[in-house]
């Protein structure tokens, strides 16, 4: 990491276009606060004269929390009409929040907000600078954390469909301060960066400060420290990606489950290592380590008597026979009734059920075109009629003999003809209403919009 004392637009079109490879055909967007770090960025990404200000939008955040929000919100919206910048804002509700979270929930509510408005291409720039980063490797070292907390903000990540840049990482915060001085530049003091309640700001304003009496050199110190971490956090998903790859994709494509009898044939270490991957590369915050320690020791080492659970916050981890299942505690397992849309349906837990043209399989191109069809829930007691099959089989005995878990069986979409059960989705098509052998037929096919999207992530 090259740590930068100066700062200027040449050191900016550099980063975005050499190192980050900011495309012709992408449209720029700037977290705005309307603080030191967001104004020096805005105006030196302005400056830039391959840029048109055009491509930039403005998005800024009003979290209600301060008395001066509005004025902060209204100063923000003039300086981008002066300069010429499209901008849009936010009003945060954040009155459901607890004190305590209210931090946390204010910075999900920003990022969720910033990512609605990406579409594919589009890149949002954030301020954060060298400053920032070794404030927020050693908060997480005070936390405990592992070499993934250590790494500290990378450069670059995704964001939904976009991309999320930080080009001042490496720049420290008095060369922002120097060309904003040069510049001209007025910025809004939030007093809530004084707060030394606050983790960040503690470390900001005291522990820092008295560090570099002995250490001058702390801040390119821990940068260093935050590299090497982050090349071992890489090499340790590397390891991880190959050893879940052995545990699920020859046996499931789904990423929300994974072999445990395959897991048993990995060292311990190897073990913790991909159960950390699967909760981030699922969507979830990796377990601390004591949780870690008894989801492994009482669900992978030793087999349950029945089927087993383990909760956090958000997230539970399930075995049932030879599987680990992972999914959110919120999970929508509401009973639904959808009338058919050939477009496509929606249905509760972020899914959308699609039909596409087969041929001898899915359901008779005929009965899809002139039936009126629904998409139900599972109620209990039904039956599917199997191709090969001589009489009807209920749904609880084929799932079982299949190996589908009791919690997601209320979860598989139910295809219905007026009130007979023609599909049970990803799984079967009964009788007398499959396409036969070089019969034209509709194949239906559900997406998880949530797992698709962690794994473009």
């Amino acid at each position: 990491m090259n740590d930068v004392d100066r700062f200027n637009k040449q050191y900016l079109e550099q980063k975005l276009f050499t190192e980050l490879g900011l495309q012709p055909d992408s449209s720029l967007y700037v977290a705005f606060s309307g603080g030191l770090d967001s104004t020096v960025l805005l105006h030196a990404l302005i400056s830039i004269e391959t840029i048109d200000r055009s491509r930039i939008t403005a998005l800024h955040v009003n979290h209600g929390l301060h008395k001066q929000a509005t004025a902060w919100e209204k100063e923000c919206e003039r300086r981008c009409q002066a300069w010429g910048v499209r901008f849009l804002v936010h009003h945060l509700d954040l009155s459901a929040a607890s004190p305590t979270s209210i931090e946390s929930a204010a910075r999900q509510g920003r990022y969720r907000w910033f990512e609605q408005q990406l579409t594919a291409k589009d890149i949002l720039l954030v301020a954060h600078h060298l400053d920032d980063q070794v404030e927020t490797v050693l908060a997480n070292l005070f936390r405990g954390a592992g070499s993934h907390g250590l790494k500290g903000m990378l450069a670059t990540r995704a964001l939904g469909v976009g991309q999320l840049w930080r080009p001042m990482i490496e720049v420290e915060r008095s060369a922002l301060h120097d060309y904003a001085k040069d510049n001209g530049l007025h910025w809004i003091h939030d007093p809530a960066n004084e707060d030394q309640r606050h983790t960040r700001n503690y470390l900001r304003h005291t522990v820092l400060p008295l560090v570099r009496k002995t250490w001058p050199g702390i801040t390119q110190t821990v940068s260093r420290a935050a590299q090497n971490w982050r090349d071992t956090a890489l090499l340790l998903d590397e390891i991880a990606q190959m050893d879940l790859a052995d545990v699920r994709h020859k046996k499931q494509l789904s990423f929300f489950k994974i072999s445990v009898d395959d897991l048993n044939k990995l060292s311990e270490l190897r073990v913790l290592n991909a159960l950390r991957f699967w909760f981030r590369k699922c969507g979830f915050q990796a377990p601390a380590r004591s949780h870690l320690q008894q989801l492994y020791t009482s669900m992978v080492v030793t087999l349950p008597k029945a089927t087993a659970i383990l909760s956090w916050p958000g997230v539970q981890v399930r075995r049932y026979r030879d599987w680990l299942y992972i999914s959110s505690s919120s999970s929508d397992h509401r009973a639904f009734q959808i009338s058919w849309n050939a477009d496509g349906t929606a249905l509760p837990g972020n899914r959308r059920l699609i039909a596409r043209p087969v041929v001898g399989r899915g359901i008779k191109k005929d009965i899809y075109d002139t039936c009126s069809i629904s998409i139900r829930s599972r109620v209990g007691g039904e039956r599917c009629w199997l191709p090969n099959r001589k009489n009807h089989r209920k749904l609880k005995k084929l799932f079982q003999q299949s190996g589908v878990p009791p919690w997601e069986r209320a979860r598989v979409p139910l295809v219905y003809v007026e009130d007979e059960l023609v599909a049970v989705v990803g799984f079967w098509y009964c009788q007398p209403f499959n396409a036969q052998d070089g019969e034209p037929g509709m194949e239906f096919i559900l997406i998880d919009l949530d797992q698709e999207q962690n794994f473009n992530n």
